[in-house]
């Protein structure tokens, strides 16, 4: 949970900088890192809710989170190598993105926080009551808001180049950090301690 947090730090971090040094080397750099660190990022809070619904033994069985670690380190050999940024006019500086590399990373994204949100439902708060299902819940709101940041950050790049899209990339990073706060507190709440 904590690496998957850290992770969104960076995300947010790479972003940050991808707006403010506006040079052609500078955005194709922070570009790719902040991709992929979204990318592990859900991928880390998709290891975090299998612990949390099938405990630390969900680890033993290598078949179930290894292949994740290969296609993460596969789309980043991909994402180094694959041209991202198309220069449409150097001044002012006007770039568009390549829609396959964010493409194949929106639905990485999605496939992990689907899968959280589907085996969170069936297997953890179904089965649950009292605090750990109360947790679940506030895990799984943080995982829908962290969907909903998905499709506000995808209509952002497309409306990039007007009012509307600086207004969104806002709403992105505000709702980003909003499900990161629920998703941690949902994480570690602890039960109130009775008065003797």
């Amino acid at each position: 949970m904590a690496v998957g947090t850290a992770f969104i730090g960076l995300y947010i971090s790479f972003i940050f900088l991808y707006d403010i040094i506006q040079t052609l080397l500078f955005i194709e750099i922070f570009l790719r890192m902040g991709m992929i660190s979204i990318l592990t990022a859900t991928l880390f809070f998709f290891y975090s809710m299998n612990c949390m619904v099938s405990s630390s033994s969900w680890f033993q069985d290598k078949i179930k989170w290894v292949p994740y670690i290969i296609v993460i380190i596969g789309y980043t050999i991909y994402l180094i190598l694959a041209p991202l940024v198309e220069v449409i006019s150097t001044t002012p500086l006007n770039i568009s993105i390549s829609l396959l590399p964010l493409a194949i990373m929106v639905i990485m994204m999605f496939h992990f926080l689907g899968a959280s949100l589907s085996k969170l439902f069936r297997f953890g708060i179904k089965k649950t009551e009292g605090l750990s299902q109360k947790k679940m819940k506030i895990f799984a709101i943080g995982l829908i808001l962290s969907v909903i940041s998905i499709f506000i950050n995808v209509a952002s790049q497309i409306l990039a180049d007007s009012t509307a899209g600086e207004i969104l990339d806002v709403i992105f990073f505000f709702s980003l950090a909003c499900s990161v706060v629920v998703i941690a507190f949902g994480f570690l709440l602890e039960p109130k301690k009775e008065n003797k």
